[in-house]
């Protein structure tokens, strides 16, 4: 049977037209119901409780702030932001500033400590009773505690 033309296809029954896709906005919503966010202007932490898409990609969302006793907000994606953490980093040394410690057999003490980007301890020391070369940069497993 022969492929039917395009000036064809209003002869046959309506229910054997394959219909054309419809084609939808490829978008999405930023956020998600439930997610956690903050009001720019304020930084107040708030929740996302209700989402309109009002017309193609264009949103809106319905926040609750958090810590506030205050009705919904109705917002749009610029007014709010997912919150960033904010990473504290405690190291634990081994030996703090000031401290007398033991470096290949003479006695130093400790002027600075920082460390590595693969974390490991570098301390700068200043040897008692040594002429040459006084300062040192080294790592903190070559010292060696008195106490």
């Amino acid at each position: 049977m022969p492929a039917l033309a395009q000036t064809e296809r209003s002869l046959l029954p309506r229910g054997l037209i394959a219909r054309r896709p419809i084609k939808t906005a490829e978008c999405s919503f930023a956020f998600e119901l439930g997610q956690r966010v903050v009001l720019v202007c304020t930084t107040e932490p708030a929740i996302v409780t209700g989402r309109i898409r009002v017309i193609g990609c264009f949103d809106e969302y319905i926040i609750e702030l958090l810590d506030v006793d205050a009705p919904p907000l109705q917002v749009q994606p610029h007014q709010i932001a997912a919150p960033t953490r904010v990473r504290t980093y405690t190291a634990a040394w081994r030996f703090q500033v000031g401290d007398t410690v033991e470096f290949a057999g003479s006695l130093a003490v400790i002027t600075g400590r920082q460390r590595s980007a693969m974390g490991q301890e570098i301390y700068s020391i200043f040897l008692m009773g040594v002429r040459e070369r006084p300062h040192r940069t080294v790592r903190g497993v070559a010292l060696r505690s008195l106490h």
